[in-house]
């Protein structure tokens, strides 16, 4: 959904878009649920446009030690500021950028697509390492099984471990 900045007043304007389009292909992740944005955007002094909202989805990650899938919530805050500026203003603005200013999204017309500020910040939530749980103990390297169901059943042969020779000289 694109809202024209034209459309939004100074009192304000809600939003809620109840499922958000997510492309999931070439994604880490899959959808469990629909993905929910609302937001309220309202006019600055200047003319710019200051969005506050919240992205919720139920996520299905895939664990990084132990291959299988669990649930993960996204609930977040999204507080944005937006301008539209033409070239002559930019490079002003580069010279005497405020520290307050440095979070501004600067637009090249005057239109702000909720959608995509949805998606990008579904992206920006999902955890660094996808773990199942803070204590995973993955799968067994040299026979596949999930450590974290099973105990393994695997011999591990001392003598062709390549730190046999560390263990005695330890000893």
């Amino acid at each position: 959904m694109k809202v024209l900045f034209s459309d939004i007043s100074s009192a304000g304007v809600r939003y809620r878009l109840v499922d958000v389009t997510v492309p999931v292909a070439g994604r880490e992740f899959q959808l469990q649920g629909p993905v929910g944005f609302s937001c309220t955007l309202a006019k600055k002094n200047g003319g710019g446009i200051i969005l506050n909202g919240e992205v919720t989805a139920s996520l299905l990650l895939s664990c990084d030690r132990c291959l299988c899938t669990f649930p993960f919530q996204v609930q977040s805050e999204v507080s944005l500021s937006f301008v539209v500026e033409d070239n002559e203003c930019l490079q002003l603005r580069d010279i005497e950028l405020p520290v307050v200013d440095l979070d501004v999204i600067e637009l090249s017309e005057p239109v702000i697509d909720l959608e995509e500020i949805a998606v990008g910040h579904l992206d920006y939530n999902l955890p660094v390492k996808y773990l199942c749980d803070s204590g995973c103990r993955g799968i067994c390297f040299a026979c596949g099984v999930n450590l974290n169901r099973d105990d393994c059943s695997c011999l591990e042969d001392v003598e062709n471990n390549p730190f046999s020779i560390l263990a005695k000289l330890k000893k």
